[in-house]
């Protein structure tokens, strides 16, 4: 028995299949038996399209930041998205904190480092050179 059946879920090339999730985590995506059983299921009819999770490349979620920064899993899981790639939030000054707070986020949250130590603290951080090292 598994966990989640997903029916009739129309997938990123046109055609319709059946997706079994055991244990958090995909264990069939094809035509399942009719007599497949699940805690739960869904019958999505064709309706819904369901692909991967998405990848988003560009955000900012180090909280500490006063410039600008999103909540991970307001960006990621919550709208399908699955991993984010924060831009440079944080500089060497930071990068601990910020891989702390990432830590209990549900999404993936990876991180470029940005050139100025200092991060964006402000729009200007490569103004001072002395931030560059």
């Amino acid at each position: 028995m598994y966990d989640l059946i997903i029916r009739r879920a129309r997938l990123v090339d046109d055609t319709l299949a059946d997706v079994a999730i055991e244990a958090g985590k995909i264990a069939v995506v094809g035509q399942l038996a009719a007599e497949a059983s699940a805690h739960k299921q869904l019958d999505l009819a064709g309706n819904y399209r369901l692909s991967a999770g998405w990848i988003d490349s560009h955000v900012h979620c180090y909280p500490s930041s006063p410039i600008y920064h999103d909540d991970p899993d307001l960006v990621g899981v919550s709208s399908g998205v699955t991993s984010v790639v924060d831009a440079g939030s944080t500089g060497t000054d930071d990068i601990d904190e910020f891989y702390a707070l990432t830590r209990s986020a549900k999404t993936n949250v990876f991180a470029f480092l940005n050139i100025s130590r200092i991060g964006l603290l402000r729009q200007n951080e490569l103004a001072d050179m002395a931030d560059i090292n």
